[in-house]
């Protein structure tokens, strides 16, 4: 909690843009959603690679990252989910998606609220048209 509102205050500053504060903030959430998965006895699974997706579908690419080293962080991420689930099972293989997938559609909808909001159509029913 002290990183999230750490990184909160330090927005629109260089150190919020410090790619090593980055990656050290993404680290830690991965490491503490696995943490807490594991001890409420939850689904691990699913919080490891649903943060760990988070961070290689975006924010990897913020990172001062070679092609190769993008590649290999790829590669280590596919790797270790089909190791995960040969062991544990294709079952249940769905819920690498379900963080992710939450994340980004929440950011979609939200996406869609703001432009709803600022819309012609909104601004005709208040009547504050420009």
């Amino acid at each position: 909690m002290f990183l999230l509102l750490l990184q909160g205050s330090l927005f629109f500053t260089r150190a919020h843009l410090n790619p090593k504060w980055t990656i050290f903030v993404e680290v830690m959430v991965v490491i503490h959603a696995l943490l807490v998965a594991l001890m409420s006895g939850h689904n691990w699974p699913m919080f490891l690679f649903g943060f760990l997706g988070v961070f290689v579908v975006t924010q990897m690419y913020g990172l001062p990252l070679s092609q190769k080293m993008r590649w290999l962080i790829w590669s280590l991420f596919i790797g270790l989910v089909i190791a995960v689930y040969s062991f544990k099972g294709w079952e249940t293989s769905y819920e690498v998606i379900f963080i992710a997938g939450t994340e980004w559609a929440c950011a979609i909808l939200f996406a869609g609220l703001i432009l709803f909001i600022q819309s012609d159509f909104m601004k005709r029913i208040t009547g504050r048209a420009n």
